[in-house]
């Protein structure tokens, strides 16, 4: 990995010091001294490699397979979970927020049109939860969906909140904090933070106002644990950075106070075995557990590196999945890598590239992680415009299905995961080609790309069905396509063009390319 735990980085510092220690001394030592003490210079360095890496981990090698695309394109869109299907809220394609929602069903691979919302939406500004099979929405415009009845229904008797956050607890709905605008003082703004708490009964189709906050909150992070509600950091309305945490017990209606050891806001925080994690996204406070055994909060320990992270690499949470933690870190305008750190072993491994051009939304979903619609951009030649619109795309990363690439008894090792269309295993064409020998170039205006490698020409035309080997057709699978700024071919056609034998071992998941 790119980065070790503060351990294995002690360990490298203590192997440096022994060796630079034997360097020193070998210059006036026998030759039997300098024996024994090499030896223990071995032992040391293969003690300390273990410990190395048990903080490491290889890659993971999966395959992204494309599924069933989007009804609509679109990006900056709502995404969650529900009864075991994705739904799609809102977003925006091309200049407008839309009111669409729609529905992936793992199961059968297929995406279903919804009933519209009352009012478009995109994934910042709203609060949406899930409670007993149906999904509420609370913004300016407060509403439930019915995925039983297809129906959206207004939530009555609302109190709008901007900056407030929900949970739910015990079949309830509880909108805490927030802002209810701003007032003047002077020449100089300030927000009117709410201490009010109102719970939702479903049930009753009823708001109660319970205990307020002691403090007056707003973009906190709410998480609940053991049956009571944690408001962690936020602001006040002085722009305060607020050190503190609240505690709600529903069983005395009461709030109390307990300290953090750093303030936050702009928090990003989870619940996982029993604990509370929280991080501040703007690096101002470090990582922080909450252990609820021990009711106290403590420096985050194998995650106290998380926050430097963050900060020095770009990383940004995608979601989290059994026991792991899921990032996404940028590496260049076309691809992501998605990495994973495991809380109990502290370990982060990166589990795989992911294509990004079009920065879509990534979520855990179905036990596995999906690549949803995103932004994508195209070029006008003739009115000389540059438009954006949402893409249908939709992936699906399947960890078990993986492999390597072998060349002439070479593994190799590309930024660009194979892709899985239809049944049809996509590798980048360009990488693959030049590493058996070829020159590729690419035609802009014919959209066409070759590849020559001595006695062999090989000319493919995207989007097109056949490809022109020395002046033969050949039929493809699938037709080669762009794909974030990459040309992906069928692998199955890389021994059909240039004469390769292309085998692969089960066991092991190599595909051998050997030229004949």
């Amino acid at each position: 990995m790119d980065r070790l735990s503060p351990d294995v980085d002690l360990n490298l510092k203590r192997l440096k010091l022994i060796m630079e220690w034997y360097q020193m001394k070998q210059l006036n030592i026998s030759n039997l001294t300098r024996s024994v003490l090499l030896v223990s210079v071995l032992i040391l360095l293969a003690f300390f490699s273990m410990s190395v890496n048990a903080k490491s981990k290889e890659d993971t090698h999966g395959i992204w397979t494309q599924v069933e695309s989007m009804n609509h394109g679109k990006f900056s869109f709502e995404n969650v979970e529900l009864n075991g299907k994705i739904f799609v809220i809102g977003g925006k394609d091309r200049l407008e927020f839309t009111r669409t929602m729609e529905v992936y069903d793992p199961q059968i691979n297929k995406w279903t049109q919804l009933a519209n919302m009352s009012v478009p939406r995109n994934k910042y500004g709203s609060n949406t939860v899930d409670l007993n099979g149906k999904l509420y929405i609370f913004d300016e415009n407060a509403e439930v969906y019915d995925p039983v009845k297809d129906l959206w229904t207004k939530i009555p008797n609302y109190n709008y909140r901007e900056s407030s956050q929900t949970v739910v607890l015990n079949g309830e709905i509880y909108l805490i904090g927030g802002s209810d605008g701003y007032e003047r003082n002077g020449s100089a703004l300030s927000d009117i933070v709410s201490r009010s708490v109102e719970k939702y009964n479903p049930h009753t189709n009823n708001w109660i106002e319970v205990s307020s906050l002691n403090i007056p909150r707003a973009n906190s992070q709410i998480e609940v644990l053991e049956g009571k509600i944690y408001a962690i950091g936020g602001s006040d309305g002085d722009y305060n950075t607020l050190n503190n945490v609240e505690v709600y017990n529903p069983e005395t209606d009461a709030w109390t106070i307990t300290n953090l050891n750093y303030p936050k806001r702009n928090i990003t925080s989870f619940v996982m075995n029993n604990k509370i994690y929280v991080f501040d996204n703007d690096g101002e406070g470090k990582a922080e557990v909450f252990n609820a055994s021990k009711n106290k909060w403590e420096a985050a320990g194998n995650l106290q590196e998380l926050t430097e992270e963050l900060l020095t690499n770009d990383l940004s949470l995608v979601c989290t999945m059994d026991e792991n933690i899921y990032f996404k870190q940028d590496i260049n305008m076309y691809l992501t890598s998605i990495i994973s750190y495991d809380v109990n072993t502290g370990i982060w491994s990166k589990v795989t590239n992911m294509y990004n051009q079009d920065k879509p939304e990534i979520m855990c979903a179905d036990g596995t992680l999906y690549i949803i619609g995103g932004k994508k951009g195209e070029y006008d030649e003739k009115e000389n415009s540059y438009t954006v619109h949402g893409s249908k795309r939709v992936l699906k990363y399947d960890p078990s299905s993986g492999f390597s690439i072998n060349i002439n008894g070479e593994i190799q090792d590309y930024d660009n995961p194979p892709l899985l269309i239809k049944g049809t295993t996509m590798v980048p064409m360009r990488n693959i080609f030049e590493s058996l020998g070829a020159e590729v170039t690419w035609d802009q205006s014919t959209k066409t790309i070759t590849a020559t490698n001595r006695d062999t020409t090989i000319t493919l035309e995207i989007n097109a069905r056949e490809a022109i080997v020395n002046n033969s057709k050949i039929h493809l699978q699938q037709p080669a396509q762009i794909f974030s700024g990459n040309t992906l071919i069928p692998l199955r056609f890389v021994s059909e063009s240039l004469g390769a034998d292309v085998r692969y071992d089960h066991e092991t998941k190599i595909v051998d390319i050997t030229i004949k």
